[in-house]
């Protein structure tokens, strides 16, 4: 369905996370790609995506894969290292920030039901999450 507001508006913020543990050292939109998001028929606009470790880790990339066909096809948007990590009563990690929602900026704007996929090059337990709006 085509948008049919002018000017476009977003609609109701939503919230999207998944754990991902499966490695994927591919940064060429091949292997285990995990989807985070859908876009809705009119599109979405990501104003807020962090990753973060949830158990002690090592350094690792984070990818951040779109697909435009409904997740047949992945292309890489943007890669970010995350520091190693100890789980500890008096430790806390400072999450991955791929789009900080205070800087209007650097959202994502998203086409007609296009997927936000995520890997991690690491099989270690790693936590994506999204605030989004879909478009209308």
């Amino acid at each position: 369905m085509a948008v049919n507001n002018d000017p476009v508006f977003a609609k109701t913020p939503q919230h999207a996370a998944v754990a991902v543990s499966t490695a994927n050292t591919n940064l060429d939109g091949s292997g285990t790609i995990t989807t985070l998001l859908t876009a809705g028929p009119d599109g979405a606009i990501v104003t807020s995506l962090k990753c973060w470790a949830t158990a002690t880790s090592s350094a690792k990339r984070c990818n951040i894969f779109i697909s435009t066909d409904a997740g047949s096809t992945w292309k890489l948007h943007e890669s970010a290292l995350m520091a190693a990590y100890t789980v500890a009563n008096s430790t806390v990690q400072t999450p991955v920030t791929f789009v900080d929602k205070s800087n209007p900026d650097a959202t994502i704007v998203l086409p007609s039901s296009a997927k936000l996929g995520v890997a991690i090059h690491l099989g270690e337990s790693v936590v994506f999450a999204a605030e989004y709006s879909d478009l209308s």
